[in-house]
């Protein structure tokens, strides 16, 4: 599968048409409904468009999970406010809130692209159109406090949202970033983060919804006020320990430069605060900075590896010796690794960044590329190079990196 995205304009437009579609579909809709003819049901719609706006706005990231293009992937609270609002008002309702919601959360969010939030906002909101199908067969009115009501009402909401995750979420992510859909499929699957905050809001959007049926109207728009609320203080918990775990790093790599003399822990510092954790992908850089000149690896992270790693791991990072920049991959079939060479001014390689992932978590590169790509930059770092040859390169007649022996 290619590495290159498709092109900028063409994902626009294909959001952007989304948008048309889904426009088009609710303004057809929305006159045949009688319910949103009441005062009440455009109060209330309002209301909502308001609250899924600071929802979207204030969107949860999900650990690991970072597009191709630069942007976060999170989880929007939106659900028992659309949910609720869907089986009491209906699909169309849901489908304007969503639709007119998602877009204006960009009044909230300067630097975001409106693009990516009117193409969220229309796929709700064609789902809420179709699911309205759906909604009609069943039988609301036994939707009550009973047990059992609420788990076929959780299973249903559930399955509902698997569907629309797997069948038109992936698939669009798959064909905008032409990644494997199979790999973003068990991806999502693997996730607890991602289906412990899709299982709460299903149980608060029947708590919702009890609330605006069987109880005071007022009390229902109230029971909407959390989720915008847990969304503000969650992102904010987000972001707080991100920013906590850069300072730890910056505190290590500093006390390691002042005190212990110690390149490693800054190293890792740069590693780790750059690409942070994956259970799927491990990061390693290996150079020569021991006295006996031999390459190891000196920081590693992720999870550990099998020895069938380190023979790869060492084929493709010998072969950076005769390579200027760029990185070079190498596969056995169940492992991949690319590693990516760091070379000083004068083209010596002192060290290299190397991604470690076994096949079934999707191959690093093309299968069967092994050309260099000019991807790296010079990078001249004393801290990377043998001990007994800093401030002696070039003096011996060949590069310091290659005296060094091999992994």
């Amino acid at each position: 599968m290619s590495l290159q995205l498709r092109p900028r304009n063409v994902v626009r437009a294909f959001n952007w048409l989304t948008f048309a579609a889904a426009a088009i579909a609710v303004a057809l809709v929305v006159p045949r409904d009688a319910t949103l003819a009441t005062l009440n049901a455009r109060l209330l719609v309002s209301f909502a468009t308001v609250l899924v706006a600071i929802a979207v706005r204030y969107s949860i990231p999900l650990r690991g999970f970072k597009s191709r293009r630069g942007g976060e992937d999170s989880v929007s609270l939106d659900l028992p406010i659309t949910l609720s609002l869907f089986l009491v008002e209906g699909g169309a309702a849901a489908a304007i809130a969503t639709l007119i919601g998602f877009p204006l959360a960009r009044l909230f969010r300067k630097r975001a692209d409106i693009a990516p939030l009117a193409f969220g906002g229309a796929s709700r909101a064609i789902f809420f159109l179709l699911a309205e199908l759906v909604r009609r067969q069943l039988p609301l009115e036994k939707l009550d406090y009973s047990v059992g009501a609420f788990f076929g009402f959780f299973t249903l909401m559930m399955l509902g949202m698997l569907a629309f995750i797997y069948f038109w979420h992936l698939p669009a992510a798959a064909w905008r970033e032409r990644r494997s859909l199979d790999q973003l499929w068990r991806r999502y699957l693997r996730d607890r983060h991602l289906w412990g905050l899709l299982a709460m809001q299903a149980v608060w959007a029947y708590a919702c919804y009890q609330f605006m049926t069987h109880g005071n109207a007022l009390l229902g728009l109230l029971a909407w006020l959390p989720m915008p609320t847990i969304a503000i203080m969650g992102r904010s918990l987000y972001l707080a320990r991100s920013e906590a775990h850069r300072l730890r790093l910056t505190r290590d790599a500093i006390t390691a430069m002042l005190i212990q003399r110690d390149p490693i822990p800054q190293i890792n510092s740069v590693v780790a605060s750059a690409l942070g954790g994956s259970a799927r992908e491990t990061v390693q850089v290996v150079a020569a900075i021991e006295r006996d000149g031999e390459w190891k690896v000196v920081t590693s992270i992720g999870p550990p590896r099998d020895a069938e790693f380190d023979t790869l791991r060492a084929q493709a990072v010998r072969r950076l010796f005769d390579r200027r920049g760029g990185w070079l991959a190498a596969e056995d079939g169940a492992r991949s690794v690319i590693a990516a060479g760091a070379y000083d001014e004068k083209g010596m390689l002192v060290g290299a960044l190397c991604a470690l992932r076994y096949a079934r978590d999707g191959r690093i590169g093309h299968r069967g590329d092994r050309r260099s790509h000019p991807t790296c930059e010079p990078l001249d770092d004393p801290r990377l190079r043998p001990c007994h040859t800093r401030g002696r390169a070039g003096r011996a007649g060949r590069p310091a990196a290659n005296r060094c022996r091999p992994l």
